[in-house]
Formats: C-alpha cells, structure tokens, sequence
C-alpha cells in the first residue's frame, strides 16, 4: 500500500500522464494545451493507456508482446469495474472514463486493433486498412468527442475521420521504423499498382514509383483531413474547436514536412518545428473566426 489517498493517487496519476504525453506526442501535447484543464489531463491519462496498449505489441519477443498485451486488457478491464485501483495511471484513467462516461467497448475495439498487430504483418487492400486504422485511430476520436462534451452523433464520423487520417500520416512517415519490426501497413494491391516491391522498402530505395505511391497516400490521408472538420461546428465551446482544427493542421503538416524532402521517408522521421507549429495557431485561430462566423452568419450569439 502506498499510503496515498485515491484522490491523491488520480492527482499523481494526471502528473504522469502530463509527462508522458509531452515527451512521446509532442503535437498532441501541444495542441492540447488550449484546451480546458478539466478536459487536458483526462486526455493525458488516456493516452497513456492507449500508447501504453500500443507499446505492448513492440517487443522483438512474441511471447512478451502477448503478455504484455494481456496485462494491459486486464487493466482496462479492471478500471472499469467497481472496486478502487491501486496503481496511479490507472486511478486517473478510471476517474477520467467515469467522469466523461466513456464506454468500455471503445477500449475493446481498440485492443481488437492493436490485437491485429500481433498476427498480421501485411494488409491485402485499404479496406483492410481501413479496419485497423478504425480500431487503434478512428475510436480515439470518438474517446475524444466524450471529453469534449458532443453528443452530436453526426460528430461521430468526422471525429473518427480524424483519427484514421492521422494513422495514415503516421504510417507514411513511419515505413522504414515499421518494416524494421516486420510490418509493412501500405496496403500490398496498392504496392502492385505502383510497382513498389518490398525490396524496395527493405533497402530504402526511393524509386518514383515509390514516390508516385506516396503522393497517392498522402492524397488519400488528405482528404480524410479535409472531411473531418465537419466536426467541428458540432462541438461546443471556441478552445475545444481550436483543439480539433489544430489537431488536423499540425499533423496534416507533416505529410508537407515529407512533400519537402522529396518523399525521403528513408533518411529522418518528418517532424514540424515549433516556429512553424506557432504560426500553424496564428493561422488555425484566424481560419476559425471565419468558421465561427461562417456557421451563424445572422446571429450575434455565435461565440459562446
């Protein structure tokens, strides 16, 4: 027993989830920091669980990604039931999950998709894909919608549209990091449409074929950016607006990050710098005073 009151254990459990965020999502991190406080830290506990999820299936060693991936379903499943928790990370995600009334089956479709690392290596179609991405993305957005307060179903889609365009960035960006644990997610059909090998990927070859099926990737990823921000005169509140359009234009500025380079995914991992992430706000703030007067261009009452 550590002696700490479960208050104190959610408050210490906030704590870590706060550096944990800054040092491993630096994007997230910071857009997040324009959000309300009572909706910033349950988002830091609950990526913490999801990476913590993630992480589980990294190890070079299967039988260590299934244990270690058991562990963290057992968890998820125990902070959801009725008795307190001892462990801090838990205690803030099971006051985050009851606070915003986020359900369970959420975390199961998640796991379901981090499952699938364990067994597939190699993704025939998009459609296939497009599964994945859903179940370890496009249901974050979804956790995300209930701590923003929407309750509008039709916010459903564009915030799950988010989060699967977000998967897609991350997976162009991280070929050469994903096929060195075996994994290769652009879809095999596609890699045969362009005459892309696995060669290729394996060598760092970056042929223009290789090049013409990332453009055709981050196209793609494009759009899901561009369909997602129906969501967001759908949600309440200026800050929690400015955090969904944020989210989209801080990510969606790597896939230009790697326009830059040529479509060198090979030699360094695309990041935005910060001047440039500063002048991403400057422009998300100004873009969402037009969408704010854009929705209700005959009402005074349009900024709550």
């Amino acid at each position: 027993m550590s002696g700490l009151s479960y208050a104190e254990k959610i408050q210490k459990g906030f704590a870590f989830s706060e550096r944990i965020t800054k040092q491993y999502a630096t994007t997230y991190y910071f857009a997040s920091l324009f959000l309300p406080q009572q909706m910033r830290f349950p988002a830091y506990a609950l990526y913490t669980i999801c990476r913590i999820s993630d992480e589980s299936v990294d190890s070079n060693s299967p039988q260590a990604m299934q244990g270690a991936f058991t562990r963290i379903g057992d968890a998820i499943a125990s902070a959801y039931a009725t008795q307190e928790c001892e462990d801090e990370i838990l205690c803030a995600f099971k006051d985050s999950i009851e606070r915003y009334q986020i359900p369970q089956s959420y975390f199961d479709e998640l796991l379901e998709g981090i499952s699938m690392d364990l067994a597939i290596k190699r993704y025939e179609s998009f459609d296939q894909l497009y599964r994945y991405c859903y179940r370890v993305a496009g249901v974050v957005g979804l956790i995300m919608l209930k701590i923003f307060g929407c309750q509008d179903p039709r916010a459903q889609e564009s915030a799950v549209k988010l989060g699967i365009a977000m998967q897609l960035t991350n997976i162009v960006r991280d070929i050469k990091e994903d096929y060195a644990r075996g994994r290769i997610y652009l879809p095999l059909d596609e890699l045969n449409r362009y005459r892309v090998s696995e060669a290729d990927i394996a060598d760092a070859r970056l042929t223009q074929d290789l090049k013409a099926l990332l453009q055709f990737q981050i196209k793609r990823a494009r759009q899901f950016y561009k369909d997602s921000l129906r969501a967001i005169p759908l949600v309440e509140g200026i800050r929690v607006r400015l955090v969904i359009l944020l989210m989209a234009v801080l990510y969606a500025r790597i896939l230009n990050v790697i326009e830059r380079a040529h479509y060198n995914v090979f030699s360094r991992r695309a990041r935005v710098g910060t001047a440039e992430k500063l002048l991403l706000v400057a422009c998300a703030f100004g873009r969402l005073i037009m969408y704010q007067i854009g929705y209700n261009p005959r009402a005074g009452n349009h900024h709550r």
